[in-house]
């Protein structure tokens, strides 16, 4: 799980503990419809990587700063902040050289 780890360093994390594992499959698990999962599609298609990614991030940042392993930004008291959060600091190749993702971007993952 790369969510893991990138979640690890938002939070500023000096341990992770084994209980994030089960959250961050838990929620990648929950992400899938049962419908798709009887037609045998476990996981979300890849093309929407980005959006599982901040879900699963968020989730995991979350549980770090509730069990006290990492510390909590301000403007991430929701799930949503969190997945805001995490977006806003991931990669992308239209803003390599910068740290934060544009708004007119944003708003398309």
């Amino acid at each position: 799980f790369p969510a893991v780890g990138h979640a690890a360093v938002l939070t500023k994390a000096k341990t992770i503990d084994q209980e994030v594992f089960l959250v961050a499959a838990q929620t990648l698990a929950q992400m899938q419809p049962l419908e798709e999962v009887k037609r045998g599609r476990l996981f979300p298609p890849f093309s929407q990587i980005k959006g599982v990614s901040a879900h699963i991030m968020a989730a995991v940042c979350e549980h770090m700063a509730a069990s006290g392993a990492g510390i909590r930004p301000e403007g991430c008291s929701s799930a949503e902040g969190w997945r805001r959060h995490a977006l806003q600091r991931m990669w992308h190749p239209d803003v390599a050289n910068d740290v934060r993702i544009p708004e007119h971007i944003m708003s398309r993952l």
